[in-house]
């Protein structure tokens, strides 16, 4: 059933264009390779952890997750999200800094600077081919739900998402990426900040919520022994030990780290990221609970109704043009994970392959122009995979799982190399491929769950490479370098990170100190939104509509006020 009106297709397309403007603006600050995929290490903390925040999710958290907190309540925010801001935490603890330290642009060159040219090459052909199949499954994923409550044909869906994405990341960098992450943020706590007052009202807020609530439904634990149980002490444990290295170890969020002015400001951005996951996963989850209020048992028992708990919510309560909203705040949060790394591996493919193995001699302007076409490269392959994903049928699930035995174990090498001396580049390879295959048996063999199998051959990895370490640990001229990563690098009283260092950077290049205004093109974005939005109001709206959509308009439009105010200082 279709439920968008013509003012809710306005916001839309008003809000593709400003995407897109946005990329438009920042290409003149990524004119250079250290640039386009750096931000000319001058990226704020607090904007970094804005975008990694961002980032970490995408419209799962609107249907799949919607779905756990429409079925258990809080346990899910708690052993889900909340996982998630403990992976920042100890980020910021034990990661963040050394990654800033690293002067690197993407986790595969630092594969080379601690282990050897091969476990570069290895772990980037490894990694990137899960991400853009990842991407496009996520691409997918959003246009489903936005087809099934919006009316909206998947195909349009996903090709309008990935152009617009595709569009803005291509030609204006990573400063592109984290400013359309920043609007996108802004535009998700509002719908935020309406959706659940409006929902709580219409069940009797707090009171109402709480009494009306499945008896379950604030137990931080579930009943089971089994390891395999969701939502037991077990799960709990499970996730929130891997999550710190699946979070840390991922190629975007590291990009987060090291874009950065110095370590303390990465250790900065984690921390900001694991407080906007404090702060706002719980109102983030709040309407899939309050939907089982309203809704009671009637979307149980059905996968893709408990999947639309979130949204129906919305289109029940909202008005013609916040609706829009909504569905803009869907996009964007599925927008969000796929520029970042359609970024991330488009510098993957720039300076791992091409640079590295093509051309060693190239210019950063020529590291720009190949990362636009690497980008490009990137979105146009997960678009194909989105497109493609219903007619793999059962061979895509097959495949997807198989990828996914990979993401884990890829994590603990490129981490406990940040630490760890003595093994050498086989330990990473052998602890891989051990940590894989036991993987498939506790996937396969054993039935684990996704939780447990994943936790399973992370462990194995990280015993085999800690093993082989100190039973064969790296020798000769292989240590030498080790050593020169570990004692100048990678220590505190170091000032190598304070440059560009090494090949895919070089010392700053002439125009990188120029950065753009996150503050005043994000202010004008949203000002333009709410006036948009207040003008959709005045023609589609009365009474109770109207009133939603001119106070929204109107923060809108004050917001992006004092951000603009603020990017002129």
């Amino acid at each position: 059933m279709e439920h968008l009106h013509l003012g809710d297709w306005m916001m839309i397309a008003i809000y593709g264009v400003l995407m897109v403007v946005i990329g438009l603006y920042c290409s003149r600050y990524a004119k250079i390779g250290v640039n386009y995929f750096a931000g000319g290490r001058r990226i704020p903390w607090w904007l970094s952890g804005i975008s990694s925040w961002m980032g970490a999710f995408s419209a799962y958290v609107f249907v799949g997750l919607a779905s756990k907190m429409y079925q258990v309540g809080i346990a899910a925010l708690f052993h889900l999200l909340y996982a998630m801001s403990f992976a920042w935490l100890v980020g910021a603890v034990v990661w963040a800094a050394r990654w800033r330290m690293t002067g690197i642009i993407t986790v595969p060159e630092y594969m080379e600077k601690r282990f050897n040219l091969a476990t570069r090459q290895v772990f980037a052909w490894i990694v990137t081919p899960f991400r853009i199949a990842d991407d496009g499954v996520k691409c997918y994923a959003t246009a489903l739900i936005m087809a099934f409550v919006f009316g909206i044909p998947a195909w349009q869906s996903i090709v309008g998402l990935s152009l617009i994405t595709i569009a803005y990341t291509m030609v204006g960098g990573l400063w592109a990426v984290m400013i359309t992450d920043m609007v996108q943020f802004v535009i998700l706590i509002v719908v935020i900040m309406v959706v659940v007052p409006v929902g709580l009202a219409k069940i009797g807020w707090l009171g109402g919520l709480i009494e009306e609530s499945p008896a379950h439904f604030f137990d931080f634990f579930h009943s089971g022994t089994a390891f395999n149980d969701e939502f037991t002490v077990w799960y709990f444990i499970t996730m929130w030990l891997m999550h710190p290295f699946l979070y840390n170890g991922s190629f975007t969020l590291v990009q987060r780290y090291t874009t950065v002015p110095t370590p303390r400001d990465a250790r900065k951005s984690a921390l900001m990221s694991m407080s906007l996951g404090l702060l706002f996963f719980p109102l983030l989850l709040l309407p899939p609970m309050i939907s089982r209020v309203l809704y009671g048992d009637a979307l149980m028992g059905s996968t893709t109704l408990m999947e639309t708990s979130y949204i129906k919510l919305c289109v029940d309560l909202l008005p013609v043009g916040m609706i829009g909203v909504v569905a803009v705040a869907i996009m964007a949060a599925t927008m969000s994970a796929l520029s970042a790394d359609y970024n991330i591996y488009g510098a993957v493919l720039t300076n791992d392959f091409y640079h590295r193995l093509i051309n060693r001699n190239a210019s950063q302007r020529r590291l720009a122009v190949v990362g636009r076409f690497s980008t490009l490269l990137v979105g146009s392959l997960a678009l194909l995979v989105a497109m493609l994903v219903e007619s793999f049928g059962g061979a895509f699930d097959v495949m997807m799982t198989i990828l996914g035995l990979i993401a884990g174990p890829t994590t603990i090498p490129i981490l406990l190399g940040l630490w760890v001396r003595k093994p050498p580049a086989a330990a990473a390879i052998a602890a891989v491929l051990s940590g894989v295959a036991f993987g498939a048996l506790a996937k396969w063999a054993w039935g684990f769950n996704y939780a447990a199998f994943v936790l399973g051959n992370m462990s194995v990895t990280a015993a085999v490479f800690l093993a082989w370490g100190m039973v064969s640990p790296v020798a000769g001229t292989a240590r030498e370098k080790v050593d020169r990563l570990f004692d100048v690098e990678l220590h505190k009283s170091g000032a190598s990170w304070r440059i560009d260092s090494g090949e895919s950077a070089g010392p700053a290049p002439e125009g990188s100190d120029k950065v753009p205004s996150p503050f005043a093109i994000s202010g004008v974005i949203l000002g333009v939104l709410g006036i948009a939005l207040g003008t959709v109001g005045l023609f589609a709206g009365s009474g109770r509509s109207l009133a939603i959509d001119g106070i929204v308009s109107l923060v809108l439009i004050i917001t992006g006020g004092l951000m603009i105010m603020r990017g002129r200082r």
